[in-house]
């Protein structure tokens, strides 16, 4: 598993990034992506866990997890 801090998330739109820790990469999240049902928006700021897969235009954070 990946971490990284949220660097955005647009609950309207439903969709954010997050820098990964070590390589500062920018990782795309959906809210489909985020693994507890009650906390279907990410926070700036926020630490958060997740699989990295590469997707269409960029990585893809899958299965991300508030920590």
């Amino acid at each position: 598993m990946a971490t990284g801090i949220v660097f955005y998330f647009s609950k309207d739109r439903g969709y954010g990034v997050i820098k990964q820790d070590g390589d500062d990469a920018q990782v795309r999240v959906n809210v489909a992506d985020i693994e507890v049902p009650e906390t279907k928006h990410l926070i700036t700021g926020q630490q958060v866990e997740f699989e990295v897969s590469a997707g269409g235009g960029g990585l893809l954070a899958r299965k991300v997890r508030v920590i």
